[in-house]
This record gives structure tokens, sequence and C-alpha cells, in this order.
């Protein structure tokens, strides 16, 4: 078992000195390999949790990494923490180590919250379609649009905004989805009824487009393309679906840029759909959840599912879905036989 010795002293200002030395390596290597602002903004903390527990207590002599890791996991552990939160730090302290310290782990060993075989849950159809007929656009924002779109069309929340007028293919109905989770393009079928709606977003969009060439603000490019090929900052086709009104500071760069519409205005619009349509906790992804529900009900394939939604693996895609027994008639039924 992992040592864990109490905590014995209180930083020195050196070890503050190579704390922020190690976080400022941290960064440059996660925006180095192109990892999202999520990802930093995730592993930087964990990673300075992790320094601050090791550089606050007295270890033996020559005690490998893994065992420091060990005891930091399961002092998070007995805090009460999910296993989810365990594993974000885990795979931060990992990069951390692999990535900025250049060193291989091997044979870590802690106390670890139990992870449960929890299927993903979706709200009954009727509750879903009655929250999508009671959302509605928040301020300037076209988040009824941007909900409708996710539910039918399996996407998460933040690919839905990520979307640049070049991804969309309004004559053949096909949306691309560049670098979702994990990085992986696919191809979205778009409904036809969204097309009109996806076709009066789209001269909004130019609209903000004309406004931000006027101003001189460039819109936020991904990875160096910018530094590569800068005047795409200003084209058409690399704007935003789903813009928002007015640019904003690039966290990164500190320089000011256009940006996407923001998570947590879709999220507020969907919470005020929940009070004005009666239901209780319905999030833009449970909306997702609720596509792949349905699509299975409605005979789908799961590998189809699995495609669409960009699954990785299909045990993920599986726990999306409902199991019913009625589907699974008795294979001796066809007997015909008399108890």
């Amino acid at each position: 078992m992992s040592h864990n010795p109490t905590p014995t002293k209180t930083m020195t200002s050196k070890q503050l000195k190579q704390k922020e030395r190690a976080l400022t390596e941290l960064r440059d290597r996660i925006r180095a390999k192109h990892l999202s602002l999520d990802t930093e903004r995730s592993y930087v903390p964990s990673v300075g949790k992790y320094i601050d527990f090791i550089c606050s207590r007295k270890w033996p002599d020559g005690l490998p990494a893994e065992r420091k890791i060990e005891a930091f996991l399961t002092s998070v552990a007995k805090s009460g923490a999910a296993a989810s939160t365990q594993d974000a730090k885990l795979h931060a302290i990992l990069f951390y180590y692999q990535q900025v310290r250049r060193e291989e782990l091997v044979n870590i060993d802690a106390l670890r919250a139990k992870k449960g075989d929890r299927k993903r849950q979706a709200p009954p159809f009727r509750e879903t379609e009655k929250v999508l007929l009671a959302v509605a656009d928040c301020g300037a924002y076209p988040t009824r649009l941007i909900c409708h779109l996710i539910a039918h069309c399996g996407l998460r929340l933040k690919e839905t905004l990520s979307i640049r007028l070049k991804d969309l293919d309004p004559d053949r109905g096909k949306l691309t989805i560049i670098e979702g989770k994990g990085k992986k393009d696919r191809f979205i079928n778009i409904p036809y009824s969204l097309l009109p709606r996806l076709a009066q977003q789209v001269k909004v969009s130019e609209a903000v487009h004309e406004r931000a060439k006027i101003q001189g603000v460039p819109v936020k490019l991904p990875g160096l393309y910018a530094k590569k090929n800068p005047a795409a900052s200003f084209h058409r086709r690399w704007f935003w679906l789903f813009p928002q009104i007015n640019p904003c500071t690039d966290p990164r760069t500190e320089k000011l840029v256009w940006w996407h519409c923001h998570p947590k205005t879709v999220q507020r619009a969907m919470r005020i759909a929940n009070d004005r349509a009666g239901t209780e906790g319905i999030t833009p992804h449970m909306l997702r959840h609720a596509w792949a529900t349905e699509a299975h009900a409605d005979g789908a394939h799961v590998r189809d599912i699995q495609e669409i939604m960009g699954h990785k693996s299909i045990e993920t895609t599986m726990r999306y879905l409902r199991p019913d027994p009625e589907r699974v008639p008795s294979p001796f039924e066809k007997l015909r036989l008399t108890a």
C-alpha cells in the first residue's frame, strides 16, 4: 500500500517557483499538442494540487514517483471524490510525467473509488418532446436551433457550437463534424425540418462575419493555422455558424478574437425550458442520450449509432441504449406448448 505521511511543512519560495515553472511547461506541452482549452483547465489545477501534496509532506529517501502518486490518489479517494474525478487527476499526472518530465510510470496501485456499470440516462420521449417545444432563443443567440440540432443529430454541445460555415453543406443536407472528441471527423445527415432554419442562421453568421472584418477582429482558428495562413482568420468559410454577438479575449493569447456562442448560454436556455415544460434536469447532453435511445428503439443498428455519435468503443455506445425485454420473445413460443 502506498505511503501517505501527514502534512509536515509548507512550501518554500524555491518550491513555489519550481511549481510555477512546472505548470508553465505543462501548459506549453498541452498547447504544443493542440489539446483543448478544457483539457488545459482540467490538467493544470490537478497537477498543481498534486505538486502541493508532495511538497507539503516528508517522504522516505528514494521513494519512487509511483508511490507518491498512489498516496495522492488515495487521499483523493478518501475525500469522497467520484471515480471519474480520480481518473481525471490520474490522466493529468500521467501526462505531466510523460510529456513534461519525460518519465514513464508503471504499477500505480492506489485506493480508488469503484466504478459502477452505469447506463446513460435518457429522458422519456414525451419529456424530450415537451422540453424541445419549450426551449426558446436566449437573448440574441439561436439556442432553440442549437438544442434542436443536438437532439436531431445526436451531437455533443461543444462540437455543435464549434461548427464553422465550411462544415455545412445544405444542398446535400450534410454536416461535417471536424475533430470531435478523440480528434475524430464524421459526417452527419441533417434532417430536412432543420434546413430552413439553418439557412437563416447562415445569413445571420455572414452578417456577423462582415462586422468582424470591418472591425478587424479575426475568428479563432484551430491550432497554429492562424500562423500558417493569417488571411484565413477573415475568410467566410472559417467563421462560426453560431458566433458570439461580440468579440472576446482569447484566454491563451490574450488577443481579441471572434469566438462561438458560449456553452453556458445554451445550458441556461435548457434550464428555462425545463421550467416552462414542467420537466426536470434535461440538459443539452441528455438530448444526445435521448437521440441514441430513440434511434435504437426505432431499429437503427448499434454500429451505425456508434459511428454517428463518434464513439471509439462500441461499449460506450451500449451504455446509451435502454434494453427492452419485449424485443426478445421466447424462442420456444413457436412450439405452441401448453403447460
